[in-house]
């Protein structure tokens, strides 16, 4: 009975202090192709690019795009979705908001940068996982 009350215990701490949520989401860490497009009102898909990177827990969601001059408001989870707001003091971005789903070896996303102006931005991401990430020594 003990024991029981416990395990209890600390599955409460787990989820009070957030360390059950980054278990939530399906990732799995490793060297990934990402291509990223932008979506412009009118013309539509433009100036698609694609890159490798290595990919690990600390990449997920909002992390992967580090904007200096922006300030976190919100960051939540829904299963393996994660979505964020940013406000940032750029004089021709007013914010971002984002959103990436994952799929264990894979991720599609969506981030819409609103400018000064009242005009949006419309960024995709796409990722697929190509094997391990190559160690340095």
């Amino acid at each position: 009975m003990m024991k029981a009350i416990q395990s209890i215990i600390i599955l409460f701490l787990l989820i009070i202090f957030g360390v059950g949520e980054s278990l939530a989401i399906s990732f799995k860490e490793g060297n990934y192709e990402i291509t990223n497009w932008m979506e412009i009102p009118a013309k539509g898909r433009i100036k698609e690019e694609k890159k490798n990177q290595c990919l690990t827990e600390n990449d997920l969601g909002w992390k992967i795009y580090r904007e200096a001059p922006c300030k976190l408001l919100s960051e939540s989870n829904s299963g393996n979705t994660l979505n964020w707001e940013f406000k940032c003091g750029d004089s021709s971005i007013d914010g971002i908001s984002g959103s990436i789903t994952y799929y264990e070896d894979s991720f599609d996303g969506t981030l819409i940068y609103r400018n000064s102006n009242g005009s949006n931005l419309t960024v995709g991401i796409r990722g697929e996982r190509t094997g391990d990430c190559q160690r340095t020594k």
